[in-house]
This record gives C-alpha cells, structure tokens and sequence, in this order.
C-alpha cells in the first residue's frame, strides 16, 4: 500500500518526533520511519530549560507527571581541585531532570501520533529513490511512503545526507566509554558530577536502582581509550580521579563505548531534503544540551519544511545558513569551556583543544550572520 504525505521523516528520537509533532499540527500529513534502535542506555539527563521546549510543545504537564527524577543542581572539577557547585535554584525553570528515556521517547511519540503524524516503527528494509515527477519514495517492509520532502533524524549516522554524498565533518575524536556501577554505601547526592582527568573527563550521576551511571570521556586514538575499553583498565582510570570514584562500590564494570564527537554534515539541506539533530549538528556531552537542543531543532526544521513545501524554496537555504551559525557559536565556547582547564595542558588531549579554539574562531568569522525569520532561545 502506498501512502501518499507531504514529508517523510527517517527517525523518530527527539528532533523526529519534534518535527512531526509540529508539522501535524499545521495540518501536513507526516509519515515517521523509525528503525527503533535503543537510546539512552546510561540515564540521561535534562537541563532545566528543557521545561520552555516542552511547553512549547504542549508537553509539559505530562512530562512533569511522569515521574522522571528532579536535579536540584550540579557540580564540577574544572580548571583545579575544588569542587564547584551550581544550584538549580537560580534558574528560571527551576530543576533538571534524570529521565527515563524510554518514557520520555514515547511520549515525544504518542503527542506527534495523536497529531495526526503516522509512525512506521520498527522500519526494515528501508530503501530511498528520487521520484520522477520530483518528491521521494520511501520502502520498506509492508509499506511505500511517496513524499513531497524528507527529513533526516537519523542522528549521528545521518544514514540519509551521506547516502547523497555529503560530507560529515568531525571536529574531534570524542568517545564515551560508560558503565553503570553500585552507589557507594550511604552516597546520596542526587547531583551529577563532571570531573576532569589527565586524560579526559568524566560524568557521574545517580538513576534509579540505586546505582551510578559513569562515563570517561576521552579521545578514540589515545591509549587511555585503549585502557578504558577493558573494564579493568577503566576501573584502574577510575581509581585515579579525586571525587569520581568516591560515588560507587569497587567492582570491575562491563563498560561500552557511545560516540561523543563534534561533527556536522557539510550541507544540512537541499533539494527536497533537509536533517535536523544530531544528523545535522552533533554536540559535546560537556555541553549538556543534546536532547534540548534536538527538540528545537526539530522545530526548526518543521518551520522550514512548512516555509518550503507552502513554495518558499529559500526556506532551505536560509535553515543551512541558521545550522551553520549555531554550531559555529557552540564551536567557539566550547574551546573556551576546554581552555578554562589547564593543569594537563602538555597531554594530548587538553593540548588539542587548546589548539581548536583557532579552527573554531575561522569557523565563526566565516560564517553569515544568523537570519532573523526565525528564532531559537
């Protein structure tokens, strides 16, 4: 059977499920094709002004019933031994959150399908062609999707803008190695912990169960990954942080890897396409703001499909040209974020960030001003 929709969206995390919530909403018809891949496997976590994004969404109210962990604040080791705590208190939307993100997915999920967007998932066999009269056909196991324009939230992989060609450009060669351990006896402090190393850095934060999720960040090519990937290396780099270890028991933890780089595609939009997210702009964990981020993107994008398929054909445009600005903004305080560290400026790792901040400020010179016909926060 074939369904005929005005946008086919590849990936139903959060920028997907955004858009297509907001492009139902303006009456087009939607069609997301999620594989269904596993996210979030280390309890994430949601800065609090992830409460604007949901009420703008309508979401809010069931997101604070769904009993998701509030985060009164959180705390950092950066740039010397003490310890630096940051109250939510201060903050105009009040606490972050420590989600669930399999309930926080479907709820992203059930608000664009109750919206009218029709979800396909778990998608196999997915098969893309041009069509011949313009637009897109989309196969897969049971089902033919034609579409007038295609958005790819496909994430890291962008499997759609690099299936056309499109080159995505890494910025560094961050990984996550994580594990999730017992709390320490008697820990109860609710708060995440980043704590920067010789080698890299590392997240700490309570989930449910009472355990810890742990993650070392640090470069793929350096020998601390190459320690980190076997648990007993990674429980020996444990070992070495001031504040870090004092969170969990001891034990030897099976560990996996997350990529955690920089990147974005080289062109985020053209004919007949555009990618939001990660799949257009990936960001440092440091940062904090992933899954925040996704969903104003999601909306974004939305805006500029909407723009583009009413016969604006500039709308594309003038979205590259906004992805472009912010990531090259991020770029810059990041290596501003990174330089503040300088007590292991001679290791690998902190020397390339500390050399970064020129490719960033090129980046940020070259680029266009933001364009005003829309606006982030």
């Amino acid at each position: 059977m074939t369904h005929p929709r005005h946008i086919a969206i590849l990936g139903g995390g959060p920028a997907g499920a955004s858009a297509a919530l907001h492009l139902a909403r303006a009456g087009f018809r939607v069609a997301v094709i999620d594989r269904g891949a596993g996210r979030g496997a280390y309890g994430e976590t949601l800065p609090p002004a992830v409460r604007a994004a949901l009420e703008n969404m309508g979401l809010w109210a069931e997101f604070a019933s769904a009993g998701h962990t509030p985060l009164f604040g959180n705390c950092s080791c950066w740039g010397s031994e003490a310890m630096e705590e940051r109250d939510f208190l201060y903050q105009p939307y009040g606490a972050g959150w420590r989600i669930d993100r399999a309930v926080f997915d479907s709820m992203l999920s059930r608000a664009a399908g109750a919206a009218g967007a029709e979800w396909f998932a778990p998608a196999r066999g997915v098969q893309i062609e041009r069509r011949d009269g313009g637009g897109w056909r989309v196969t897969l196991e049971g089902a033919a999707i034609e579409a007038e324009l295609l958005l790819d939230a496909s994430g890291r992989a962008s499997s759609f803008a690099r299936g056309l060609g499109i080159e995505r450009r890494s910025y560094d060669r961050l990984i996550g190695i994580g594990a999730v351990l017992d709390a320490a006896h008697g820990f109860a402090d609710t708060r995440t912990l980043v704590e920067s190393s010789a080698e890299g850095w590392w997240y700490s934060g309570v989930i449910p169960g009472g355990k810890v999720a742990v993650i070392f960040f640090t470069d793929s090519d350096l020998a601390a990954a190459r320690r980190a990937a076997d648990r007993g290396g990674w429980r020996d780099l444990l070992e070495q942080t001031e504040r870090t270890r004092q969170r969990v028991a001891c034990a030897a933890p099976a560990v996996r890897t997350m990529a955690a780089n920089s990147s974005a595609l080289a062109q985020c939009a053209g004919d007949g396409w555009l990618a939001a997210g990660d799949a257009a702009a990936a960001y440092d964990p440091l940062a904090s703001q992933g899954i925040v981020t996704a969903l104003w993107s999601g909306e974004l994008a939305a805006r500029a499909a909407a723009l583009y398929l009413g016969g604006n054909r500039g709308a594309l445009e003038r979205y590259q040209r906004m992805v472009e600005r912010a990531f090259a903004i991020y770029l810059h305080n990041r290596s501003a974020f990174y330089c503040a560290e300088r007590r292991w400026s001679t290791f690998d790792f902190w020397r390339r960030r500390a050399q970064s901040v020129h490719v960033a400020a090129a980046i940020r010179t070259e680029t266009q001003p933001e364009p005003t016909w829309i606006s982030h926060p």
